[in-house]
């Protein structure tokens, strides 16, 4: 794994350099892929960017400035919504950029909770405890089936974003939040295919489900922090155990083309197969192909965009022994669409994955060295 190390470093310090160059000291300043025309400055590229940071901190290999954690924590402080919840830096979908998501709260909560356990900054203690309020709020019980919406004003069940908030419930307090953890979970089982695959949501049920790389691995990598965490306290749960390995073997068969080529979707739908608008799009997708051929073209795949690479690169580490034919296969696909990336395609919240995920792999492969 020498080689892939000296990859992954290689890359870590090109996508560090390349957001230094381009926003500064503005860690989560810059363009993001739904709105590309303007700089933003992104709450949950904040937060992804400086989990990463924090990582390569505990490595002691340290290629920056660690005052950049202060700039990140006044960031939050300065930003946090009325409720003590974090979101988009514009209107979406009918919600004003003035509330909060389930999903940009968790990964900046995340963030905090692992900055203060480093540092232990009175700063942040405050605002972990609205942030934890603020995802109480949004818990609802429907025909027995316990959930948290999306935000206030959002009523999907969005079964990433509370993937991703159980991690930060269960980490920040085990025992207090253990139960809701565990009603949590009975919903992600319930969201999980006889294929091991996950819906994108319960309520409402979308007439076709394609799923994407990343928010599989949202699921998949936030459950194998629960259980990381679970077992550092001699703590064991079987189910999640089974719901974690069906998870991955969906992954693995259905993100991953026969040359290891790392698609964005997967292959099949897990609902919506006799439906009108998935048959609309495999006639579109069939013709597609015969174009393709006909002008002796390469297959068009489905590909993946750097949060995919970051987050697929996260669930890769967790076991670099049992993936590592996979490994060389994402960082070499991801090195090469890095050749085409400038500053107006440098997307902060994408790229942010990206770094984190990098960081994930040189963590464990370090680790690796020293057994």
């Amino acid at each position: 794994m020498k080689e892939e190390k000296n990859k992954v470093l290689s890359l870590i310090e090109r996508v560090h350099n390349s957001r230094v160059t381009y926003n500064k000291d503005d860690i989560g300043f810059g363009f993001d892929i739904y709105c590309q025309k303007l700089k933003f400055h992104y709450d949950e590229a904040y937060a992804l960017w400086g989990l990463g940071y924090l990582n390569l901190y505990s490595l002691e290999d340290n290629i920056f400035d660690v005052s950049i954690f202060d700039h990140i924590v006044r960031y939050f402080l300065n930003n946090k919504r009325y409720d003590g919840s974090f979101g988009l830096p514009w209107d979406w979908q009918g919600q004003r950029k003035e509330e909060g998501y389930l999903i940009t709260t968790s990964f900046v909560a995340l963030f905090l909770q692992k900055y203060n356990s480093i540092f232990n900054d009175n700063r942040v203690n405050a605002l972990l405890t609205k942030i934890e309020d603020y995802m109480f709020s949004l818990q609802e019980n429907r025909n027995g089936h316990i959930y948290l919406r999306y935000s206030k004003h959002m009523n999907d069940d969005v079964l990433n974003a509370y993937a991703v908030a159980m991690l930060f419930l269960i980490i920040n307090d085990y025992y207090e939040n253990r139960r809701l953890v565990e009603q949590l979970l009975d919903s992600i089982q319930e969201g999980q295919d006889k294929t091991g695959g996950f819906l994108y949501m319960i309520n409402p049920t979308r007439k076709v489900d394609i799923p994407d790389n990343y928010h599989q691995c949202f699921i998949i990598n936030s459950l194998i922090g629960i259980r990381d965490f679970l077992l550092k306290h001699k703590l064991f749960d079987q189910k999640l155990n089974e719901i974690i390995d069906k998870g991955i073997t969906y992954f693995i068969n259905n993100f991953f083309d026969k040359d290891l080529y790392l698609r964005r979707h997967a292959k099949e739908p897990l609902i919506g197969k006799n439906s009108f608008h998935y048959r609309k799009a495999m006639l579109l997708r069939t013709i597609a192909k015969l174009k393709r051929k006909l002008l002796c073209q390469p297959p068009s795949r489905s590909r993946p965009n750097f949060y995919d690479y970051g987050q697929t690169l996260a669930l890769l580490s967790s076991d670099l022994y049992r993936y590592s034919m996979f490994l060389p296969s994402v960082i070499d696909q991801s090195e090469s669409d890095l050749n085409f990336i400038k500053e107006d395609n440098f997307y902060i919240k994408d790229m942010g994955h990206f770094f984190y995920g990098l960081i994930e792999v040189l963590t464990k492969l370090n680790k690796w060295e020293n057994i």
